[in-house]
């Protein structure tokens, strides 16, 4: 493997991993929302549901309404709510696309942290799929 990832730069290593995370949670276009706390975060929130505005980035930067202060997880959010509305397919896609990104990343900081291209595509493919 690490004569395939030096003469590719990794190139297979990352389509595999590509490849893996959409088959496994290709399904997600097809999910409503999660009546869980679904509600509180989009399909029962205003401030999602109308999309980012002056108002919602005021808002995300001052509310602890879920008992948490994380205003980058409320402007994601409100873009899925300007792109998909009350669309729970978007935000699932969305969801999807960050955890391949943190997929792809992992094995790359892994990759070079321990140059063990093996055990970082492992460990990667696990986060990938868990």
């Amino acid at each position: 493997m690490r004569e395939i990832l030096d003469r590719y730069g990794g190139l297979p290593a990352y389509l595999c991993l590509l490849i893996l995370t959409l088959g496994a949670y290709w399904s997600v276009q097809g999910f409503d929302f999660v009546r869980f706390d679904d509600g509180i975060y989009v399909f029962e929130n205003d401030y999602v549901l109308r999309g980012v505005s002056w108002e919602g980035i005021r808002w995300a930067f001052g509310t602890i309404q879920t008992g948490n202060w994380h205003p980058l997880t409320w402007l994601s959010l409100m873009a899925d709510g300007t792109l998909f509305g009350s669309n729970a397919s978007g935000y699932h896609w969305t969801n999807l696309c960050l955890h391949i990104v943190n997929t792809l990343l992992l094995f790359w900081v892994l990759r070079r942290m321990t140059a063990g291209a093996g055990k970082s595509f492992f460990v990667a493919a696990c986060f990938a799929l868990h």
